[in-house]
């Protein structure tokens, strides 16, 4: 079975919501993870796909885990073990 794309409104929705409860304008955020403000604008609204350097980024910023962005979704997998041999 092939995974359903990716939301990115959801993503986008998810990433103002967090910027908001922290009192962060976009053009805060956005500098503290090197982009212009134009560009956090359109992944706030889907109008571009963030990148996973981005969203690591993001998720660094706004203090929380990268599956945060990824909930419900097939991509979302917290019990996952990655095998080490």
């Amino acid at each position: 079975m092939v995974p359903k794309e990716v939301d990115y409104a959801k993503i986008g929705q998810r990433i103002r919501k967090l910027r908001l409860e922290k009192g962060l304008t976009q053009a805060d955020l956005s500098d503290m993870v090197n982009c212009s403000n134009n560009h956090l604008s359109h992944i706030e609204t889907a109008q571009c796909k963030v990148s996973l350097g981005m969203l690591l980024k993001l998720s660094y910023a706004l203090e929380v885990s990268l599956d945060y962005f990824l909930l419900d979704t097939p991509f979302a997998q917290p019990e996952a073990i990655i095998n080490n041999d």
